[in-house]
């Protein structure tokens, strides 16, 4: 017997996704204490796209946590500093 579905919400689309039990469709990333689906994660191997950089930045400062420098591509790194 299963328990029931965790849903998660994306911290930076805002879609929904599973995570847990049985299928995690989603990352937690510790460096910026959110949730992301696996979409955005994917999506963001190099760093986080500058659409998304106004969410990431205002999720970093509600939190209290510095906002990394950019990579040599301008982005905020996916995984931390």
């Amino acid at each position: 017997m299963h328990s029931a579905k965790i849903i998660e919400r994306c911290d930076l689309c805002g879609e929904r996704f599973q995570y847990g039990p049985v299928a995690y469709f989603g990352t937690y990333v510790p460096a910026y204490q959110v949730m992301v689906c696996h979409r955005c994660y994917a999506a963001n191997w190099d760093g986080w796209a500058l659409k998304l950089d106004e969410t990431v930045t205002r999720n970093l400062k509600a939190k209290g946590l510095r906002i990394p420098e950019r990579n040599t591509k301008g982005l905020l790194p996916r995984d931390g500093f």
